[in-house]
């Protein structure tokens, strides 16, 4: 609609242009003067929708009004000239506000591509203009000094002094204006630094001209660039929707999960079975649209692997069930693997879903270096605004919640899974005085676990200390703030790396367990 929009208001400035040359050619204004005032109110009406829809959109989005404020001017001036004009007929007054409708055309500005790429061009090449301005100024200013000393015997009148010899050389570089300049060295020397005069006149304006061509086609290249890779993004972010392999199409249906997406995509499979270039797959990384580029180790060989994942939320992904069930992940930029399983899991069970994936606590990007397991924003302090966003979110889903899952990953060399119920070091899994109330439900859950892992060739171990039992753990923040009893489950980080049949049956242990816990 937006771009609707704009079209109608693009044609609508055209035909204020035109209404313009109308009223100015006495015949027709004299023959079609009504007609051409209802045009114009036509044309006033459709500028102030556009205004008004500028303003709302300016308000919702919060954006503040001064980096607005000379598109909102413009605006401004195009709709005033009607409104005025019912009021004063005088004919100075009438020149004016035709002079002042002339303004309209600088609406074509914010409407035409190709003004914001010679803009745009501008601004990325500011540092060269700069440079290129500072060297003709001062080469210019020596030039006028040696004139100086040159024609000032012969012509002191002219060139008395170097601000003079100065003047002399910027009038011939903008042509004379009004009469200023028309003498001319007549010693040899001075014609010669004349000459080089005339060629830094060239040069202030080829020069900056060059530069803004250059720039120019630079942003045209990257506006190229921009539409293919957002056409390489759809065609990457749809090809998550479908899988190929058997063996994943069948543990998927095994499990009921065949809508989910596919868990990962080979660099080289998009490079070379989708035809994108590996600079466009770093570009697309780079949008944090939700297609994120992966290196992990397995067997002792390195495979880089692209994800995706659904971004909706400030922090990654948020989904709302209104479940009795809901799973966390903090950590989905860390671990390989582990947004996708969370994922699965929730989608499982189900289940509300919140997963931190553009935040990660070995980020080399300070900004983005945030551990949401572990922050003081849980103590009411001010901090990042994607907890805030995550606490929001939280609280919707706190509702009716009976559990909530934190998954983390775990390289435990005994146990292919750990159950953690935060309390103090020392006392038991089933005790109480931890993150989830319900003594006979964890004693339930233990025993369920034990044998579901059992019967899965699998280990289980149960645990109590969190590591952190302060209340800026999230865990903590959980119970104590918002009443939500959890658990945290460590997956074994091999676990998450395997191939289609042992990962989903993971991620059916893991369901099962903590399914008959909900349902007793």
């Amino acid at each position: 609609m937006s771009k609707k929009w704009n079209n109608l208001v693009l044609v609508f400035v055209i035909l204020a242009l035109i209404h313009l040359v109308l009223e100015t050619t006495p015949f027709m204004f004299e023959k079609y003067q009504k007609q051409l005032i209802i045009l114009d109110g036509l044309i006033t009406g459709v500028f102030l929708i556009d205004f008004y829809l500028k303003i709302k959109k300016i308000t919702e989005e919060k954006t503040p009004f001064k980096s607005h404020f000379f598109e909102l001017l413009i605006d401004l001036f195009s709709i005033l000239p009607f409104f005025i004009s019912l009021f004063f007929t005088g004919l100075k007054i009438m020149s004016a506000l035709r002079l002042l409708r002339m303004l309209r055309i600088l609406k074509l500005m914010n409407l035409v591509k190709s003004h914001s790429l010679i803009i745009n061009a501008m601004k990325n090449k500011k540092h060269e203009l700069n440079i290129s301005m500072q060297v003709v100024l001062i080469i210019t200013i020596i030039l006028s000094a040696i004139l100086y000393f040159v024609e000032n015997p012969s012509q002191p009148e002219n060139f008395s002094s170097i601000i003079d010899a100065f003047l002399w050389s910027l009038s011939k570089f903008i042509g004379e204006i009004g009469g200023y300049g028309d003498f001319a060295p007549v010693t040899i020397s001075g014609k010669i630094l004349a000459t080089f005069v005339g060629i830094l006149g060239i040069a202030i304006f080829a020069v900056p001209a060059g530069i803004i061509a250059s720039g120019f086609v630079e942003e045209i290249e990257q506006v190229k660039k921009g539409e293919d890779d957002e056409n390489f993004y759809n065609k990457i972010s749809s090809g998550f929707s479908s899988e190929h392999l058997l063996t994943y199409i069948r543990a998927k249906k095994k499990l009921g999960l065949e809508h989910i997406r596919r868990k990962f995509f080979m660099l080289n499979d998009v490079k070379f079975k989708m035809n994108i270039p590996e600079s466009s797959i770093l570009s697309i990384a780079e949008m944090e649209r939700g297609v994120r580029i992966r290196n992990y180790m397995k067997e002792g060989k390195e495979f880089t692997v692209i994800e995706f994942f659904n971004n909706n939320a400030p922090y990654g992904t948020f989904s709302n069930r209104d479940s009795q069930i809901t799973v966390i992940s903090t950590h989905s930029k860390d671990q390989p693997f582990l947004g996708h399983f969370s994922y699965a899991l929730s989608e499982y069970l189900n289940a509300n879903y919140l997963s931190v994936e553009k935040y990660s606590v070995s980020d080399f990007d300070a900004e983005r270096n945030v551990n949401f397991a572990i922050n003081n924003v849980y103590l009411d302090e001010t901090g990042c605004l994607a907890i805030e966003s995550f606490k929001q979110d939280l609280e919707k889903v706190s509702k009716n919640n009976q559990l909530t899952i934190l998954v983390r990953a775990a390289g435990s060399k005994f146990d292919n899974f750990e159950l953690l119920n935060g309390k103090s070091a020392g006392e038991e899994f089933c005790s109480p005085g931890g993150t989830f109330d319900n003594i006979d439900k964890l004693q339930q859950l233990k025993g369920d676990f034990q044998k579901i892992a059992e019967d899965n060739t699998k280990t289980v171990g149960f645990h109590s200390r969190l590591g952190n039992n302060e209340k800026n753990n999230l865990a903590i923040y959980l119970k104590k703030k918002l009443n939500m009893d959890n658990l945290q489950i460590h997956v074994g980080a091999d676990l998450l790396k395997e191939d289609a049949d042992e990962y989903y049956k993971t991620i059916e242990i893991v369901g099962e367990g903590f399914k008959s816990l909900i349902s007793k």
